[in-house]
């Protein structure tokens, strides 16, 4: 009998390297496919989050002719635009259990019951599955510590001022808007605006949107990190108290309107006023801080920013997007007219 010979063909070992090479190629065009595909899909979910709200806010104004109010003052800081809205978005199991006499409904410090109710409590349309940031604020309630939901979505609350060609005056009115600690502990003030979709204890309907519902922004992404020298801060509008809170401030958008911007307005949550570039990381400026400051820019975990308009249709703004584009579209009624170009979704 002849012995079969020991080791490897030529041939056999060129089908092993070649099989290897082909191995190694495949991961690497299929790696970054992967991981391409799984960006797609969080994306498309921002997307589907942002379309719940805006269902949320159109069926609210079908049943009440109104936008719900960006931010509510309740004896303390009450709740934000996202809680009244809740029956809408097939929460009303949820929206069924809040107390709103007596204390406030948002600030967890001063209504133990609704912080009690409220520690844990995902809504899963809240949170962007792109985002880095944590799930959670830890807040102290009546010596309790508690777990609220940090919201990735931010009301519009408008945009500082924009001169209007030709005249040389403001568009609109801002207002001097408290409180926020930058990280090298300096604190100051920001603005906040009366002059969008989503602002503090407000009362008007579709009819006051008059540069169009799709020429309006409602609501944006805000959640990522802005750089401090000493490494990252989270940017979102809803720390430290979480998706529920609302504002302290006790005067009414027209009240404060009257007042011509000379009012320092108490903290107001869930809520930003447009002033920097989407996706702007510099913590050491006005209106800038970990937590809720006024003017915190927007910023996700995409190449860009997912919006919501009036209309209900969903928009991405990429992060070098115009400026004076973005603020435009933040005011409801600022009478400048967009390019045909910029009303391109």
């Amino acid at each position: 009998m002849k012995r079969l010979r020991r080791g490897a063909t030529r041939t056999q070992l060129l089908v092993v390297i070649a099989l290897g090479m082909m191995g190694m190629l495949a991961f690497a065009i299929g790696a970054p496919l992967l991981l391409f595909l799984r960006e797609n899909s969080r994306l498309a979910q921002c997307r589907n989050n942002l379309k719940v709200y805006g269902i949320g806010i159109h069926t609210y104004h079908d049943v009440w002719n109104r936008i719900p109010s960006g931010a509510t003052e309740k004896e303390g800081i009450g709740h934000s635009f996202q809680v009244p809205i809740l029956p809408m978005m097939g929460q009303e199991r949820l929206y069924d259990e809040f107390r709103f006499s007596g204390r406030a409904t948002g600030d967890a410090r001063e209504n133990v019951y609704v912080a009690e109710y409220g520690d844990g409590v995902v809504l899963p349309f809240a949170r962007c599955p792109s985002s880095s940031l944590p799930v959670f604020a830890m807040i102290d309630a009546g010596g309790k510590q508690v777990r609220h939901q940090i919201s990735s979505y931010v009301g519009i609350a408008g945009s500082d001022n924009i001169t209007v060609p030709g005249t040389g005056e403001n568009s609109h009115t801002s207002f001097a808007a408290c409180c926020n600690d930058l990280a090298g502990g300096n604190p100051q003030q920001g603005i906040m605006s009366v002059d969008g979709a989503l602002v503090l204890n407000s009362r008007f309907g579709f009819g006051a949107v008059r540069d169009g519902l799709s020429n309006t922004l409602f609501m944006s992404e805000q959640s990522g990190w802005g750089k401090v020298t000493t490494g990252s801060v989270p940017f979102d509008a809803s720390s430290p108290h979480g998706w529920l809170a609302g504002t302290a401030e006790v005067k009414t958008a027209e009240q404060l309107r009257r007042d011509g911007g000379k009012t320092n307005l108490k903290s107001v949550y869930n809520l930003t006023t447009i002033v920097y570039q989407p996706g702007s990381v510099d913590v050491d400026r006005p209106g800038v801080s970990a937590g809720h400051g006024p003017n915190n820019p927007l910023i996700s975990g995409h190449s860009g920013v997912v919006a919501l308009m009036g209309d209900g249709s969903i928009r991405q703004f990429p992060y070098r997007m115009d400026l004076i584009v973005l603020k435009k579209l933040s005011l409801r009624a600022d009478g400048l007219p967009l390019e045909p170009q910029q009303r391109r979704k």
